[in-house]
């Protein structure tokens, strides 16, 4: 049948007309039918704090750096995020109720959990000897307490941005049961705009328990409860629908609440707050920063994903994830690396008990008002007393050694290293040549050499040698006369020190990972030594060996 042009024009206009009257409904509005105006209640509590614990893992690098400040910052806050989910939905529809859901650890789920009670949230994560991270929480209308008899339980619907975030602390795993002994670190980004809201009252449809409506599944009603306290002709829920960035009748919006987090490195922010002047930062006690202070350049100095048990998990995790460490972590690891036990000194602090739900809302908003949160200033100064951790300094070497190892190839020609700085004074350079693999006959896969003690005399022409005049490093390839040009792989090199007038040892491993291909590319006529690899050293390259 023979259509005219003119009809199917006609329809067409008529079908562009249709859309404006009556606008096609958006994703969201198609994924959840209507729900009753009557299903929730909007009676938020007073404010108050809320606790979330998770624990170190040392086993598993990656998983301590997931509980990190700087990790939750850049994912947006604790909770699922749409990289997680990768499009599809991934739980059912039953851990969409507070109350039926399975559990789940490390803050994942459609729900996050934490707790009024900051010694119970830590008690229960049953650690042992393991140290914890602790968030604290400023508490709003997407959480709601458990309806059993224990209204200390929380749950945090789609979980808590990073703004909500009021601060964190460290634990030791023996500071569990004196909460007042935790040193708080504040949130310099956290919106005091959470201070209008508390949690919610107990939703029977949210739970999982009570009767919904036959043609909505939990994560309808779920959905529905968000929009419900985000109600835009409502001043007070309008803000919520800011601060938790859920705006459905602006534009479509679904699950997972958390979507855009903070790129930037952690501390740019603080950095610039110090030097904009001292009443722009309360870092200190003073409200100043001194980015570049005596505690901050004795501390920096320490590998510490290497130090072993001689310092705990919790000051390791700290110093390793932040990127400008606060004053109260600098003075748990300047303790701990002089040898102290930092939870002795908290044990002679009274006994008092953490938030609870029953307590006031005051306490659970004084947490970082105590007196651990910020010393006196004429406390400060034990900071500074450190020092003799190295006293002297270790600023000159008397013994020096080299590891390196090679790809999974190998090599069969020989390999020296040069050292230079200021106090190189040898004449020539073959004598200021370290040998580090002779000739072989084939090319040993994975080739590696250890301990390669360096002759200070003949190579630097003294015994003892300043670290600030070893300034490269150079790797020298020798092909055997008449050979072709092969490559190989530098897989690392690290040097090992001992100071001159301390009995320490410092390492400059920040070469010891390079997985690097060279080649002499000397002609096969004319085989020559040649610099394959080299690299410039600082001071700040040397890090102090527990």
């Amino acid at each position: 049948m023979f259509i005219s042009p003119k009809w199917l024009y006609a329809a067409a206009s008529i079908a562009s007309s249709l859309l404006l009257l009556f606008p096609t409904p958006t994703s969201a509005q198609q994924r959840y039918p209507g729900a009753p105006k009557n299903m929730f209640s909007y009676r938020p509590q007073g404010r108050a704090t809320a606790f979330i614990a998770f624990l170190i893992s040392e086993t598993d690098q990656s998983d301590a750096d997931r509980h990190s400040p700087l990790y939750f910052r850049r994912r947006g806050g604790i909770g699922d995020v749409p990289e997680d989910l990768r499009g599809q939905p991934p739980y059912s529809d039953t851990e969409y109720g507070y109350e039926t859901l399975s559990t789940r650890q490390g803050g994942t789920g459609p729900w996050v959990r934490l707790s009024l009670n900051l010694s119970s949230e830590v008690e229960n994560l049953h650690g042992g000897y393991r140290s914890f991270i602790v968030y604290a929480v400023s508490t709003s209308p997407n959480m709601m307490p458990s309806s059993s008899t224990d209204r200390s339980e929380m749950s945090a619907l789609g979980g808590v941005p990073w703004s909500q975030i009021r601060g964190w602390a460290y634990l030791n795993w023996d500071q569990w049961r004196m909460p007042d002994s935790l040193d708080w670190e504040r949130n310099e980004e956290f919106d005091e705009r959470w201070y209008a809201f508390g949690a919610n009252v107990v939703q029977p449809l949210l739970s999982g328990n009570g009767e919904r409506p036959d043609d909505l599944f939990r994560r309808h009603v779920a959905w529905h409860y968000l929009r419900f306290i985000t109600e835009p002709s409502d001043p007070e829920r309008h803000l919520l629908s800011q601060l938790l960035d859920w705006r459905p009748y602006a534009r479509p919006r679904d699950f997972p609440l958390i979507r855009y987090g903070l790129h930037d490195e952690e501390g740019e922010r603080q950095l610039a707050l110090a030097e904009a002047g001292p009443s722009s930062s309360s870092s200190t006690c003073d409200g100043s920063r001194q980015p570049d202070s005596l505690q901050y350049s004795i501390i920096n100095q320490f590998d510490y994903e290497n130090l072993g048990p001689y310092v705990p998990e919790f000051v390791r995790h700290g110093m390793r994830t932040t990127s400008r460490p606060s004053d109260r972590m600098c003075n748990a690891a300047l303790f701990y690396l002089r040898g102290l036990y930092f939870t002795t000194t908290k044990r002679d602090v009274p006994k008092s008990q953490p938030p609870s739900s029953s307590s006031s809302s005051s306490n659970a908003d004084d947490i970082f008002n105590n007196t651990n949160l910020c010393k006196e200033q004429g406390d400060t100064s034990s900071c500074l007393r450190v020092a003799d951790l190295v006293k002297g300094s270790c600023n000159s070497i008397s013994s020096l050694t080299v590891d390196i190892h090679l790809g999974e190839k190998g090599t069969d020609e020989a390999i020296g290293l040069l050292i230079g700085g200021a106090s190189t004074t040898t004449t020539t350079t073959t004598e200021a040549v370290i040998p580090l693999l002779p000739f072989s006959d084939t090319a040993t896969p994975h080739r590696t050499v250890k301990d390669v003690r360096v002759d200070m005399k003949r190579v630097f022409g003294s015994d003892v040698v300043p670290l600030r005049d070893i300034d490269y490093i150079v790797l020298l390839d020798t092909p055997r006369l008449g050979s072709d040009p092969r490559d190989w792989t530098l897989g690392g090199i690290t040097l090992t020190a001992s100071c001159a007038n301390l009995a320490q040892k410092m390492t400059m491993s920040s070469y010891s990972s390079v997985n690097e291909v060279v080649q002499n590319s000397s002609p096969s006529t004319n085989r020559q030594p040649e610099t394959v690899w080299r690299r410039d050293l600082n001071r700040e390259d040397w890090k102090i060996v527990a």
